[in-house]
């Protein structure tokens, strides 16, 4: 049974692995923060989302199937822009040109916005694995 901090605990654990993603009815969004040799290479996802440090509310494994359809709607098109822009951002990492912390969006306006500038170049590069 969760309790009363579960929330904090999976936002502080959102903040140590650096990659957080939300949607919601037509709009999403992704904010990623990193960490190299145990420091911030980037500022942390609290900083620009304090709420995500104190969450309020059910977890969604809290809530029935019906309170999760009213409270929040899935919608299929806009999970699927939140994963594109999640590997898109992944990928501008591995190329060294990463150069914002959040993106976001919303399907029906047909836009994606980068928010929070970053400097790729303070970013330590790490190597493409090829399969």
């Amino acid at each position: 049974m969760p309790d009363d901090q579960q929330p904090a605990r999976i936002s502080s654990a959102c903040h140590q692995r650096g990659v957080l993603t939300l949607t919601c009815g037509t709009y999403g969004n992704v904010q990623i923060a990193i960490r190299q040799s145990g420091r911030d290479a980037t500022a942390p996802i609290t900083r620009y989302h304090p709420e995500l440090a104190n969450p309020k509310g059910k977890l969604p494994g809290d809530l029935s199937c019906g309170e999760l359809v009213q409270s929040v709607p899935q919608i299929v098109f806009t999970n699927l822009a939140v994963a594109s822009a999640l590997l898109s951002a992944y990928f501008a990492l591995l190329c060294g040109r990463l150069h914002y912390q959040e993106v976001q969006l919303d399907i029906l306006e047909a836009r994606m916005l980068p928010l929070f500038p970053i400097k790729p170049e303070s970013i330590v590069q790490t190597e493409m694995v090829e399969t």
